[in-house]
């Protein structure tokens, strides 16, 4: 039984779902899941329609820290792309979920911000691509919480061995 919110997402007059293989679907992709559906959007065609929408100053909500998008991935796959993310650039947010922006939030809130700019889709457009998911969906054993912490520390070790130009504090 698909839900309501499925059903509008996936029924919208005039419009189709563009059903392409899982190999063909870009890698960044957003996805949610209502009911036993998973609707798919390509975040670079979401990225495209946020450009055309005013940036403002979204507050970061305390709940992002128990959550976690990376599917089976482990924190320190996602350490570096953090501490390169470009804080200046906005995040995508969509009904109150990060679309796309997850390693510049972790980031912001390591060096202790609370609000990041960001672009917010109020209409999605059609999703690229749906599929029927069953069973129960396996909890992550790691939350955005983590990542923070790691962030944060090795954030701090990396500022002080820029300050010290690779140098130990000893050596001088």
């Amino acid at each position: 039984m698909i839900s309501r919110m499925a059903r509008s997402l996936l029924s919208k007059p005039n419009v189709q779902v563009r059903n392409k293989e899982p190999s063909m679907i870009e890698p960044h992709t957003f996805s949610t899941v209502v009911d036993d559906v998973e609707i798919i959007w390509n975040v670079s065609d979401l990225i495209a329609q946020g450009d055309k929408l005013p940036t403002t100053q979204w507050e970061i909500p305390e709940s992002f820290l128990d959550q976690w998008c990376w599917g089976e991935d482990h924190p320190s796959d996602h350490v570096i792309p953090c501490l390169r993310a470009d804080l200046s650039k906005p995040i995508l947010v969509w009904d109150g979920v990060v679309v796309d922006g997850c390693h510049r939030i972790s980031l912001a809130l390591a060096q202790g911000k609370t609000h990041l700019p960001a672009k917010v889709i109020v209409n999605m457009p059609p999703p690229e691509d749906s599929k029927e998911v069953s069973g129960t969906r396996v909890q992550s054993k790691w939350t955005f919480r983590d990542v923070v912490k790691i962030v944060a520390s090795v954030g701090g070790y990396i500022d002080q061995m820029e300050m010290y130009k690779g140098n130990h504090p000893l050596d001088f």
